[in-house]
């Protein structure tokens, strides 16, 4: 059996595996700090400006719009929402 070839292939592929994480990880780290430091940097302090308003409550806004999105979805792949007791529509057994 080569017992050196089989440790010289096994170095190899794990120094290959730790190369590859490093990279797959790193990439959309740099890249993520890169987009935030550069917008940031632009538009951070012109947020104010643009908006003219409470970030917060935009926010807000924001989020309510989404989920009637997502529940415009779900109705129209055809999937029921889920109510509670007392919130329509309730079917008597």
């Amino acid at each position: 059996m080569n017992t050196h070839g089989i440790q010289a292939i096994y170095r190899f592929e794990m120094a290959r595996w730790f190369r590859t994480i490093g990279q797959s990880l790193f990439s959309p780290v740099l890249s993520t700090s890169l987009y935030f430091i550069v917008f940031g940097s632009v538009f951070g302090s012109r947020l104010v400006e643009i908006g003219g308003g409470d970030r917060r409550a935009h926010r807000r806004r924001q989020r309510l719009r989404l989920g009637e999105v997502e529940i415009e979805f779900a109705g129209a792949r055809g999937e029921r929402q889920q109510r509670g007791p007392g919130q329509g529509a309730e079917t008597g057994a």
